[in-house]
């Protein structure tokens, strides 16, 4: 269920339709073919949202099985960057991957990758690995479990979706923004630089971890440091009364 396909032979990106332009290339049953696979299509919408799906329940392409949420949030990346003012397409193909949104800012290019399904350490470090070598820098959004295991590794950010609503994005600082604050906040300048700092940090925590003193410890310590002052202060009390 991609956001993206030729239409009676002309590439579209299905966002871009307004809803009354949506019905009527819906209503006039146009030749789809699918860009992810080259399988027919046909023009959808759900609960507000406008794509391709595959015309074989049994498709063997990757994208047949995408969730609506991976397609809601596509697409509300998609857009918000394009109201930016920002180069940006969905499902764009990188060395045989494609990116879930490709953004471009001052020649940077940002690849979006919007993973709710649960993915393995390796498979994600393998999917970064062949992203950084198309010359993008991949911006992770997962499932919180996944987020936070990959946070010291990738560019990870854990997305929570509640149908109906706009999806939130955590960030490293703990604060929770919306899917579209995100989008215009990572794709301002220095904000790769900043995360990567952010990142460091974290492993060096987790390298070199600070050792907490036991609490039972502590107040013995400060106990016995009581009582040493304590007879300072009266031996002290003892040399003034014999002189």
């Amino acid at each position: 269920m991609p956001l993206c396909a030729y239409v009676d032979g002309d590439f579209t990106v299905a966002p871009d339709y307004s809803d009354v332009e949506w019905y009527a290339l819906k209503k006039g049953k146009p030749d789809v073919t699918m860009l992810c696979c080259g399988e027919k299509g046909h023009v959808i919408t759900r609960r507000g949202t406008q794509f391709f799906r595959h015309n074989r329940r049994l498709s063997t392409c990757q994208y047949a099985s995408e969730t609506l949420e991976h397609l809601e949030c596509k697409k509300i990346i998609y857009l918000k960057a394009r109201e930016l003012g920002l180069e940006a397409r969905p499902e764009a193909k990188l060395n045989g991957a494609r990116a879930d949104v490709l953004v471009t800012v001052e020649g940077k290019k940002l690849a979006f990758e919007v993973q709710l399904s649960r993915q393995s350490l390796e498979r994600t470090r393998e999917r970064e690995e062949e992203i950084r070598h198309s010359d993008a820098h991949p911006i992770w959004l997962m499932r919180p479990v996944d987020a936070d295991a990959c946070r010291s590794e990738v560019h990870s950010f854990a997305i929570e979706i509640t149908t109906g609503e706009m999806p939130v994005v955590e960030l490293r600082s703990g604060e929770s923004i919306s899917l579209e604050k995100f989008v215009e906040l990572a794709t301002q300048a220095g904000f790769i630089e900043a995360d990567m700092a952010r990142r460091m940090e974290a492993l060096e925590a987790k390298l070199h971890p600070k050792k907490r003193m036991h609490p039972w410890l502590k107040w013995a310590l400060w106990g016995a440091g009581a009582l040493i002052a304590l007879k300072i202060v009266g031996s002290l009390g003892d040399e003034n009364e014999e002189r």
